[in-house]
């Protein structure tokens, strides 16, 4: 088997193996009965043979990964086309909404008393100057408190 062994090396280094030759090597120097001036060769065929188990593990995962990829269907693709599209759409009639409300809210001045709207620049500017005068500052208040507490 020595002789046989050492043939087979020679044929490997000359590339001349089948695919059952290497492994017959890579299990030969799996052993712990390599002779002491084959055993600088033992470290080639242990990369070898993990590099091969590695190989065949990752093609295992490729396979899994082959197999759980979920195909989408042409319909199912056009209804997520159309639901995008209509997304866009009410969002896009949301915000033109909205915004001619605050056109519509923010143009001129009015103010309502009693339940009826007022536009007239004079009545508003009245009604405006009859609130502003009842708004009371912090001074106001702090000193009416005050005048309370000393009274």
């Amino acid at each position: 088997m020595n002789t046989d062994i050492r043939k087979l090396i020679d044929r490997y280094f000359e590339g001349e193996t089948t695919s059952l030759d290497e492994q017959m090597l890579r299990d030969y120097f799996a052993n712990e009965n390599v002779p002491q001036d084959l055993m600088m060769l033992a470290p080639l065929f242990e990369f070898i043979s993990n590099q091969t188990l590695a190989l065949t593990v990752l093609n295992e995962i490729k396979k899994e990964e082959k197999s759980k990829v979920i195909r989408v269907t042409p319909i199912l693709k056009n209804y997520r086309i159309i639901a995008s599209i209509a997304v866009v759409l009410i969002v896009a009639i949301v915000l033109v909404t909205e915004t001619r409300k605050e056109q519509i809210i923010n143009t001129g001045s009015y103010v309502w008393v009693d339940g009826k709207q007022f536009k007239d620049p004079e009545t508003v500017m009245k009604y405006a100057e009859t609130s502003f005068g009842n708004i009371k500052t912090d001074r106001d208040i702090i000193d009416e408190q005050l005048n309370f507490i000393f009274e």
